[in-house]
């Protein structure tokens, strides 16, 4: 290979090659799925928006929807019990942005486990991205003109909810930093989580 992306969200940290090597937070968190009743006249043009603030409504057509997330720190893998308290957080933080959100029924919770990067002041939580060459070992592999050299190892995680909004503009940036074999073609604000590690 010329080149390895790895975009294993929470995983990412359990490669032995980058243990201890990501500033990554594994982080829980409760999703709704939820529908309109038949009996409820109110539907929703299948093509509305999802909508991203302190929780988010991803519309799936007119009578369902996903309402997301619940945010609590990850201590282990075990399983546990669905969790009505996380509902209600789901559920205040919802009817802020869509106070109809009441007249929706539940219909499953899902959980599972996302990896949050660090927060920098004002400009929030950012992204991982960049090259980790120098940072774990990597084989060797051939290259333009019969010569050897290390594949180049790039990362591509830690995007939180927000990545929902700008997960295809950066993914194009780490694809063009990827073919470019350039790491300056990728926003300043994601490559400063190497200085923390």
């Amino acid at each position: 290979y010329d080149a390895v992306v790895l975009c294993l969200g929470a995983q990412a940290p359990l490669l032995p090659e980058l243990q201890g090597k990501l500033p990554l937070t594994p982080c829980r968190g409760v999703v709704a799925q939820m529908e309109l009743p038949e009996k409820r006249s109110e539907q929703f043009n299948g093509t509305a928006p999802s909508v991203l603030s302190r929780s988010w409504l991803a519309f799936q057509g007119k009578r369902r929807l996903l309402l997301g997330a619940t945010k609590e720190a990850f201590i282990s893998p075990s399983p546990r019990a669905q969790d009505l308290s996380a509902l209600e957080e789901l559920y205040q933080k919802a009817r802020q942005l869509y106070p109809g959100i009441s007249q929706w029924e539940v219909t499953g919770l899902r959980e599972g486990i996302r990896a949050l990067p660090p927060r920098y002041g004002d400009l929030g939580a950012i992204p991982l991205v960049g090259s980790l060459d120098g940072d774990v070992r990597t084989l060797e592999s051939p290259a333009r003109n019969g010569k050897c050299r290390p594949p180049r190892l790039w990362i591509f995680g830690g995007l939180g909810s927000r990545g929902l909004v700008y997960h295809a503009w950066l993914g194009s940036k780490v694809a063009q930093a990827v073919v470019l074999e350039n790491q300056e073609v990728l926003p300043q604000e994601a490559r400063q989580w190497k200085n923390l590690t």
